[in-house]
């Protein structure tokens, strides 16, 4: 099929842009390769898909962080922080990685819904990351950070 596609047509290899017109072997006689024919949408609809994965990934990174950072802290030190400074933020850095994990394996099914469905989905991701940045933020302020 690559053969019938570049017949006739300037088409670029994939991996080191020699031009395949007229191509008879299947393989690029520049680099050696074997291009791949392949359907995609002209348009592809991620913007959802990257608003579900921004407050999962930006949990998982700062919950992680701030795991990391006290349990550092803690050792430098020698006195372990309250575990509420450590081991919240390690828990819920977990739930977000499995959740970012879940969103993108789901996200073939869930990119058949309806719009007003997705965002329906997207809103509470989004609010919990905010309430749950701003309950550990106030928190850790009011245990005397």
């Amino acid at each position: 099929m690559v053969e019938a596609f570049v017949r006739g047509r300037d088409v670029a290899c994939p991996t080191c842009k020699y031009n395949l017109r007229d191509l008879t072997s299947g393989v690029c006689p520049e680099c050696g390769e074997t291009p791949v024919l392949r359907l995609q949408a002209e348009k592809p609809q991620v913007g959802l898909l990257v608003l579900g994965l921004l407050p999962l990934a930006m949990g998982l990174g700062f919950f992680g962080i701030a795991g990391v950072v006290f349990i550092l802290l803690s050792l430098y030190f020698g006195d372990w922080a309250p575990g509420f400074y450590w081991i919240a933020p390690l828990i819920i850095a977990s739930v977000c990685g499995l959740g970012t994990r879940l969103w993108v394996a789901r996200w073939t099914r869930v990119r058949r819904w309806g719009t007003g469905k997705r965002v329906a989905l997207l809103v509470p991701l989004w609010l919990g990351l905010f309430a749950m940045v701003a309950a550990y933020l106030y928190f850790a302020i009011a245990i005397n950070w």
